[in-house]
């Protein structure tokens, strides 16, 4: 089922010759499902030009995103208020799903 975008994305894609890019704002929508091999992230814009965006990423590398992005967040300069709050929900959301699939 998709969601509306909250906020934005923006996406490149840089092949040798040829450059792809794009935004998903408010006026866009993403759903994420998840396999045996990894997650399914989808973004997709239906107004104006269509554009959608697929991603399959395997569940070691989306590990070794999120872990990044953590350390990275270590290191940039500190997120508003409801920022944090908002990944810290996220997190936990996630953490809660990781703790209960070994039951």
């Amino acid at each position: 089922m998709t969601k509306p975008i909250s906020d934005q994305a923006e996406v490149a894609v840089d092949f040798p010759g040829k450059t792809y890019m794009g935004s998903f704002t408010r006026h866009s929508s993403f759903d994420v499902s998840v396999d045996e091999d990894g997650v399914h992230i989808h973004l997709e814009h239906r107004v104006g030009e269509h554009r959608r965006v697929s991603f399959h990423i395997h569940h070691h590398l989306f590990a070794d995103l999120i872990e990044e992005i953590g350390l990275a967040l270590k290191e940039a300069q500190p997120l508003e208020k409801t920022e944090r709050r908002r990944l810290a929900d996220a997190a936990a959301v996630l953490q809660g799903a990781v703790d209960g699939s070994d039951r």
